[in-house]
């Protein structure tokens, strides 16, 4: 809990940079931030734990990453939050299917209330996108994807992302510059199987 990991370079084709582990208790408020990286990364978790995995931050600026999960495993996997500013994330050696996850609950769990926010352009061609993960209780409620967004004085606007997929979101934000155009392409889904977003609520802000 409460742990901070910067990674500005390496080499992890087979394991995870995980921000805290607890295997009989909670992982909350840790911070992992990858800078770059050589060969690439399994995997990145912010938190993992058996109760409480909440309040969890992972930045990614850069480098390349097989999975990435706000957080994991807990029985209340909540608010955890993922930023992406750039890199590439692909299946790994140790990673067959791309994924980004606000969280991933156990299986009798939940996964609500998380953040995957995109600011800057990044190749996700090959990875899907989910606000909670796993088969369980509820991996719907409060999860946000955010297509750019505000940091600070910082207003972050994109369009022509591509991912393979999106699930588990209650809301769907998208911040979009006033140069788009007509029957633009915000963000571009390529997997065979159907996208279902149920009852998400969808929202765009176009700068002036």
């Amino acid at each position: 809990t409460g742990n901070i990991v910067t990674i500005n370079d390496g080499t992890l084709n087979t394991g995870y940079v995980i921000g805290g582990y607890s295997d009989n208790g909670n992982a909350t408020g840790n911070i992992v931030t990858i800078n770059k990286t050589t060969n690439g990364f399994q995997g990145v978790t912010g938190g993992h734990g058996t109760s409480e995995v909440t309040n969890n931050i992972i930045t990614i600026n850069g480098g390349t990453i097989g999975i990435i999960r706000g957080g994991s495993k807990g029985t209340n996997t909540s608010s955890n939050e993922i930023n992406i500013y750039g890199g590439t994330i692909k299946p790994s050696v140790g990673s067959p299917n791309a994924i980004i996850c606000g969280g991933q609950s156990d299986y009798y769990g939940s996964a609500t209330n998380n953040k995957v926010n995109i600011y800057r352009s990044a190749d996700l061609s090959q990875a899907s996108i989910y606000g909670g993960y796993y088969v369980n209780i509820d991996i719907v409620t409060g999860n946000t994807l955010n297509i750019g967004g505000q940091v600070g004085s910082t207003t972050y606007r994109l369009t022509g992302l591509t991912a393979q997929n999106i699930g588990n979101f209650q809301n769907l934000n998208f911040y979009l510059p006033s140069s788009i155009a007509a029957n633009g392409s915000v963000l571009t889904l390529t997997a065979n199987n159907a996208t279902t977003l149920g009852s998400a609520t969808a929202s765009a802000n176009i700068s002036a």
